[in-house]
């Protein structure tokens, strides 16, 4: 059986002993040095107050006994608070952080603990704000993992009910904005179950409530989890960036760019996350080939339009003074949609009717 100790970390002033086996920040000092006592047995994690100053709460409940610890349990030691989290939940962090706020720690709390719930669940925000993305990942770490995932993006058709009679037992994805109309028969069919358990777990996008609540009344507040427009994340930006780029295996990052320039990307007007995909990607790009054929071939365009994105996104100065070498045999030297000719030393006819290489 493994047993230990938890605790704050000690402040200035405090006796040399006792002291914790796990430490935890107590910004009051609000929680004792040792303040409850943790077990495992079996497969079940138990705890009990350690006799601390302040008590410690599960789930807002003061506990004294020893008592189970669940997955989603709130954990109130002191000043303190934990979220208990099996690997369901712990899967779910980073994709809520993305969606909801790098640092939004409480948010992301706030959702862990909705999600914990396996009811259905309205997600409230701009269009193109990775609601599908984050939904297929709801999936993947709940109950109904084994079974289809269904997202329904288009407009609804006369075979919309038999969409749900595939989803089998699973998750239904609904976009309202792409499904538009939805009739009395395809919600009650989503939102069929036994009265305690629903058949299929329906997942929601929507702008606002105003527009769930016409498609779904079955859909309450309660059910709701606000995305954020970028707006309000304008700060994130490079981290957003720079985190897509290392998830693509990349070792270039935003600041390669140099100043101004990472700046100017950092001030730029992005309204929804994937912009900042889109952003992320051609960035990356143009840093892992400093050539901007060779960058417009990787991300499928042109290099008159992959010119053209980054200028709007850095400046139409940027490129002035940036020298391109010479793009790898085989690697986009071919003709470029609208850019002219490309010569073997990454030029092209445009460029040299300019004066050579720009």
């Amino acid at each position: 059986m493994a047993a230990y100790t938890l605790g704050r970390e000690p402040a200035p002033g405090d006796p040399p002993a006792p002291r914790a086996d796990v430490r935890l920040p107590s910004p009051r000092t609000g929680m004792s040095l040792v303040h409850a006592r943790l077990e495992w047995r079996k497969d079940l994690l138990w705890c009990q107050d350690a006799g601390s100053t302040n008590g410690t709460h599960a789930d807002h409940v003061a506990r004294h006994d020893w008592f189970t610890i669940t997955s989603g349990m709130r954990l109130d030691l002191g000043d303190t608070s934990v979220l208990a989290m099996d690997w369901r939940l712990a899967e779910l962090v980073e994709p809520l952080a993305w969606c909801l706020g790098l640092d939004a720690h409480d948010r992301v709390d706030r959702a862990l603990t909705l999600l914990q719930k396996e009811g259905p669940l309205l997600l409230l925000g701009p269009r193109d704000s990775d609601q599908e993305w984050l939904a297929r990942r709801i999936h993947a770490a709940s109950p109904r993992r084994d079974q289809p995932f269904t997202a329904i993006t288009h407009r609804l058709g006369k075979d919309a009910e038999a969409e749900l009679d595939g989803a089998g037992f699973g998750t239904v994805f609904v976009d309202l904005a792409a499904a538009g109309k939805v009739t009395a028969r395809f919600a009650s069919k989503l939102f069929e179950g036994d009265g305690t358990v629903l058949a299929r777990r329906p997942i929601v996008a929507a702008v606002d409530h105003a527009t769930s609540h016409r498609a779904f009344y079955q859909l309450g507040q309660g059910h709701a989890l606000e995305l954020p427009g970028l707006t309000a994340r304008h700060d994130e930006i490079v981290r957003l960036c720079d985190r897509l780029m290392r998830e693509a295996g990349s070792a270039v990052r935003v600041r390669d760019l140099g100043e101004p320039w990472a700046a100017r990307l950092a001030s730029h007007p992005f309204a929804t996350l994937g912009e900042v995909r889109e952003a992320a990607e051609r960035v990356r790009a143009w840093l892992e080939t400093r050539n901007r054929s060779e960058g417009a071939r990787r991300v499928g365009t042109s290099r008159q339009a992959f010119t053209k994105y980054l200028e709007r996104l850095l400046g139409r100065d940027y490129f002035a003074d940036q020298d391109e070498p010479q793009p790898r045999p085989g690697g986009g030297g071919g003709a470029s949609r609208g850019g002219g000719s490309a010569s073997d030393d990454g030029t092209t006819s445009d460029d040299r009717r300019r004066g050579g290489r720009r």
